[in-house]
């Protein structure tokens, strides 16, 4: 097959088999017509996650592609991809795709406020990154290897529209590089609390000595500390919170934390081979909402600044109080901002991803 130009990359199309139907690839976990919930993931996708992975998918064989666009429910996909490797993805709601891309570290449950709020009148789809929950690991974790998987998971599911993407933190770096990629496939590009440069030396190129392990492992413990600190730090500001929905928010942030060991540190040796991601967001030429906490603590708030001056014509758009996760602990806020940005560009005229297939 002949390869495409996209943005100045060369793009060599998906190569499968003649007449393969997408609908072998794809296997549905659960499918149920309740409003997404706590109990769902924090129960049932919780207990699936520790679950033996030889045995996922012998509980439902079901797999019509249909479902997709014809059912409102939420639906929980294994994917397998065209290396025979396996990634998971949660869908709810019907209309116009919206993809959520979560931070290093955690998944679905962390979007639950977004799933609820958008999955009403857009087909929200969450793919869980390779080694986070059920998806599994990968040999390229770099930016532009992880942005091909998602392209890769949206065609087997025949997604028919241009779609939004919306990506947190490293996410948020990941969604610059797949909208920079596949920019005649996109609708528009929201990016919160994202990453412009990382700045640690704990993962330079270097003999694996003890202290660079050490010094790597700490790095790793230090960031997940600054996350969890930033999270209840703002909660504990937030006007007057009642006692059940701070823990149904810590619950909700705690309980979304997946990821392999290994892959862990994949991602951040990757991250730091690239440390800034300058050249790809000025290539970005779809429209950019980028989101930011005023009191963000587990990144600098001028991360975003800089990328919305990076991005030709951003918009920029500051939570006051929020910190690094605002679609958590300001949800009324930020699904007002996101779903004004959003619609405002619902009828961007660009292909269709199966288009090209």
């Amino acid at each position: 097959m002949s390869p495409w130009v996209v943005s100045g990359i060369i793009q060599i199309r998906l190569i499968r088999k003649v007449g393969e139907s997408m609908t072998k690839r794809i296997q549905t976990l659960e499918l149920t017509g309740e409003k997404p919930s706590s109990k769902f993931f924090i129960e049932y996708w919780n207990s699936l996650k520790s679950s033996n992975k030889s045995n996922i998918g012998t509980k439902r064989s079901k797999s019509d592609i249909s479902l997709l666009r014809r059912n409102s429910s939420l639906i929980h996909w294994y994917v397998t991809l065209f290396s025979d490797r396996k990634m998971e993805v949660i869908s709810y709601g019907k209309g116009k795709p919206l993809l959520f891309l979560s931070g290093l570290g955690v998944t679905a449950p962390i979007w639950l406020n977004q799933i609820n709020e958008f999955g009403r009148d857009y087909q929200v789809i969450i793919i869980h990154l390779p080694g986070h929950g059920l998806s599994e690991t990968t040999s390229d974790f770099s930016y532009q290897g992880i942005s091909q998987i998602i392209y890769e998971v949206l065609q087997i599911l025949e997604i028919g529209e241009p779609i939004h993407v919306v990506g947190a933190c490293v996410g948020g770096n990941i969604a610059i590089t797949f909208v920079e990629m596949y920019q005649q496939y996109i609708s528009s590009l929201t990016l919160v609390n994202a990453i412009y440069e990382w700045k640690t030396t704990a993962f330079d190129e270097g003999p694996l000595d003890k202290e660079r392990v050490k010094s790597r492992m700490l790095f790793l413990s230090s960031f997940e500390q600054s996350l969890t600190q930033d999270f209840i730090q703002i909660m504990k500001h937030i006007s007057q919170p009642s006692e059940a929905n701070y823990k149904k928010y810590y619950e909700m942030h705690e309980k979304s934390k997946s990821i392999d060991p290994y892959a862990y540190i994949q991602y951040v040796i990757d991250i730091s081979k690239n440390k800034r991601i300058d050249d790809m967001a000025r290539r970005v030429e779809r429209p950019t909402m980028i989101i930011a906490g005023s009191k963000d603590s587990a990144v600098d708030f001028r991360n975003s600044q800089v990328l919305s001056q990076l991005i030709m014509g951003a918009e920029f758009v500051e939570i006051s109080g929020a910190g690094h996760f605002p679609y958590i602990t300001h949800p009324e806020a930020f699904n007002k901002i996101l779903r004004n940005f959003i619609q405002s560009h619902d009828d961007e005229l660009q292909f269709s991803i199966n288009e090209r297939g």
